[in-house]
């Protein structure tokens, strides 16, 4: 069994709760058999987070079941990653985004993968070793103000790509 996924198996995801009516979404955090995170960037015309790198995701939908759900439709229609390719194995804990979206990352192992990314909004797809986020230093800390309260944001250079994360 991987590491991460005893990790996971043991994890209580924190959740601020949704009191708010917040728009809701979900991320997938899709980790293959060779223990590597796969990550896109977004396509540079979007209205929103153009050029920036992300998780599959997006807003849950009205047919969405839940989260779950959400985080599988949105990685077939991003990537063209089918829900019969995945094994979701737990959630991560939700948080509350800048944009004010609640927002809930699902951790999914991928089983033979074959991705087909969507040019609309897809720019590219890559996949970095999760043993780097925890050997690498950070390439920099973004502090960043938010309804007058500070967040460290950690980021990371990985092969051209600029991966940074935070609410």
């Amino acid at each position: 069994m991987y590491e991460w996924r005893k990790k996971l198996d043991c994890f209580q995801p924190q959740s601020p709760g949704n009191t708010l009516g917040l728009p809701e979404a979900a991320v997938l955090v899709p980790i293959d058999t060779r223990q590597q995170l796969l990550l896109t960037r977004r396509a540079d015309h979007l209205p929103t987070h153009a050029g920036e790198v992300a998780f599959p995701g997006g807003r849950r939908e009205p047919e969405d079941r839940d989260l779950v759900h959400t985080a599988l439709r949105e990685a077939e229609e991003e990537i063209g990653l089918a829900a019969a390719q995945i094994e979701v194995v737990g959630r991560l804990s939700t948080l509350i985004s800048l944009h004010g979206i609640y927002v809930t990352p699902i951790v999914g192992l991928l089983q033979q993968p074959c991705f087909k990314p969507n040019p609309a909004e897809i720019a590219d797809l890559f996949q970095v070793p999760l043993r780097f986020f925890c050997d690498e230093p950070r390439s920099s800390t973004h502090l960043i103000h938010y309804q007058g309260t500070p967040f460290y944001v950690p980021s990371w250079r990985w092969q051209g790509f600029h991966i940074w994360g935070g609410s």
